[in-house]
């Protein structure tokens, strides 16, 4: 086994960052609707101002959205200024009828798992409990 370095852990750390951030982006962009709305784009996709304009959202904010998810491997495109979804993130982020589909599990850490970590120091503290 080899000795850690300091720039492996770091890049550990940075995975962990951009992991948490990834988690944040698939849950904003399923509550938007918006990998809904690329799936029904098709092979074909569509722009972020379409995409933006569709989704009735700010369209700057939008183009970071799909650049992000580019980069993040769940959009594909973006050189012709379309952007499609990436494979098999249909039946992950959309399609509920699926038994991949994740997107539930993603909402639920990104909206109520991270509030209930944010009180654990407290009950390391104090020995209390968190009641649902």
């Amino acid at each position: 086994m080899t000795e850690p370095t300091p720039e492996a852990q770091s890049g550990l750390l940075w995975t962990y960052l951009k992991g948490y951030h990834a988690v944040h982006h698939i849950a904003m962009g399923t509550e938007m609707g918006l990998f809904g709305k690329l799936q029904e784009a098709g092979e074909a996709g569509c722009s972020s101002a379409d995409l933006a304009s569709s989704a009735e959202l700010h369209a700057p904010y939008v183009d970071v959205w799909c650049r992000t998810g580019h980069h993040y491997g769940l959009l594909e495109g973006g050189d012709d200024g379309r952007y499609r979804l990436a494979p098999f993130m249909d039946k992950l982020l959309v399609d509920a009828a699926d038994p991949r589909h994740l997107a539930p599990y993603v909402m639920t850490t990104a909206r109520f798992v991270g509030k209930d970590l944010e009180d654990y120091p407290n009950y390391f503290k104090s020995g209390g409990t968190y009641s649902f």
